[in-house]
């Protein structure tokens, strides 16, 4: 996930310069960024495997989606005011730059396992472990 974010938040930054050198250029460029942001779905889902008991998954999942689509419409209702009073690279710019942000708390926060992480206690752990029904992979 944190590839992703990274790669996807360099592709945001060059789309003015791809769109500003050739239709190729852009293609490439909005190609890539496609691909990297493929990682997001997948990577959610596994990171909810780990850190929801099985019969809290659909749920949390659910709410994930919800929160996906909802910074999408957000984030294009946004990219309008932006827009208008940034210039066309402006949106482009911000957005990319919130990317190294976001995996920065990222990096400090997350783990991929909940056993692993400093910010649940031992207690929230074991009622984790408790609800899955598959053996833990490695």
């Amino acid at each position: 996930m944190a590839w992703g974010l990274a790669m996807w938040s360099l592709a945001t930054l060059l789309t003015p310069w791809a769109a500003n050198h050739s239709t190729t250029s852009l293609l490439a460029v909005r190609a890539f960024f496609g691909l990297t942001e493929g990682v997001a779905l997948p990577s959610i889902s596994t990171l909810l495997s780990r850190w929801f008991p099985t019969q809290e998954r659909a749920s949390a999942m659910g709410i994930s989606m919800a929160g996906f689509h909802l910074g999408n419409v957000t984030g294009l209702l946004l990219t309008l005011v932006m827009l208008s009073t940034m210039g066309i690279s402006g949106p482009f710019i911000l957005l990319s730059s919130i990317g190294p942000l976001w995996l920065t708390v990222w990096a400090y926060t997350v783990t991929n396992d909940p056993r692993e992480s400093r910010y649940i206690s031992k207690s929230e752990v074991r009622v984790i472990q408790a609800g899955k029904f598959d053996s833990p992979k490695k």
